[in-house]
């Protein structure tokens, strides 16, 4: 099942097939088995079972498992309960109420060739893990928009999210949108990495920055890096795009309306050779790879699919 992170909240899921008048379990975990939510709802005569998710729901972009219990624990069904924010809103492009569930559909073919070429435009709540490379900030791979907690190793030393919580450290997101730093007082000289002088222990030097027995050796004079090397962190942060972009939305459109009025590929797409007598049309290979459209190619260009993970070519 797919539900439109769309007004009005909270969003519910509903079921029909079930026993009349029931209680029911229903348990939902994301796509990594981690449990997210616990719902207790009652079934109608009919046995339908009306699920009103919690606001957690109504905020993030992604797919769970969602399972149903009945009140012997036993499993009565089990589906992928997908939410998602639709790139253009469907009634806005339906005329009729008839043509409504058409759109829809029409809408998620759309998002997903924008998301195969783009990398997609979701909203999410990550759980990201990284280490300390010994500089003042720490590069994660996703788009970041806020901080929610903050594990150094294995101890919570940030929690946006409870306001009883004393902060150990504030952290910010750079510029970039792409890195975290430490909010520091008064001047701040970023580290870019971890330093190349080594350090000596103090009983090897008669100064602080032994500037006087052994010249070859220098001590780091600059403090502890806000990320120390090898540290361990696991940062809780809302990631994505807040907003659809309003080209994304145009381009969406335009993919609908071929495919609701059945536009044939070869009137739109990327002929390279076309002879008479008989048809004789030859493609170009970019045919098979974009959307089709050209004008919607062109939008899309605009934006590189990311890459988050590395893996081997």
């Amino acid at each position: 099942m797919e539900i439109a992170r769309l007004e009005p909240f909270p969003l519910v899921a509903n079921y029909d097939g079930l026993s009349a008048n029931a209680d029911y379990t229903v348990v939902i975990v994301d796509d990594h088995s981690i449990l997210i939510d616990t719902i207790q709802a009652t079934s109608d005569e009919n046995g339908n079972l009306a699920i009103t998710l919690t606001d957690y729901f109504s905020k993030y972009d992604d797919e769970y498992r969602l399972e149903i219990y009945d009140d012997s624990d036993t499993l009565v069904l089990f589906d992928t309960l997908t939410i998602m924010r639709p790139y253009v809103i469907p009634s806005s492009l339906a005329e009729t109420e008839e043509e409504l569930q058409d759109i829809t559909d029409y809408e998620m073919i759309a998002r997903s060739i924008i998301n195969s070429i783009t990398g997609g435009f979701l909203y999410q709540l990550q759980r990201i893990e990284a280490v300390g490379t010994g500089a003042d900030y720490l590069s994660l791979p996703y788009r970041l928009n806020k901080i929610l907690q903050v594990y150094e190793n294995n101890i919570l030393v940030y929690n946006a999210e409870d306001p009883t919580f004393t902060n150990i450290r504030d952290y910010f997101i750079t510029v970039d949108q792409a890195t975290i730093g430490v909010v520091q007082a008064g001047t701040w000289d970023r580290k870019q990495g971890r330093s190349v002088r080594p350090q000596i222990p103090s009983s090897d030097s008669f100064t602080m920055y032994n500037t006087n027995d052994s010249p070859n050796i220098i001590m780091d004079a600059a403090g502890t890096p806000s990320f120390p090397n090898g540290w361990d962190y696991q940062i809780y942060a809302e990631v994505g795009w807040p907003i659809i972009p309003h080209d994304i939305k145009q381009a969406a459109s335009l993919i609908i309306n071929d495919i609701k009025c059945n536009n044939l590929p070869y009137v739109n797409q990327y002929i390279s050779e076309y002879k008479s007598d008989q048809f004789n049309i030859k493609f170009d290979a970019l045919a098979f790879k974009d959307t089709g459209n050209r004008i919607a190619d062109k939008i899309l260009s605009a934006y590189v699919r990311p890459i988050y993970r590395l893996g081997v070519l």
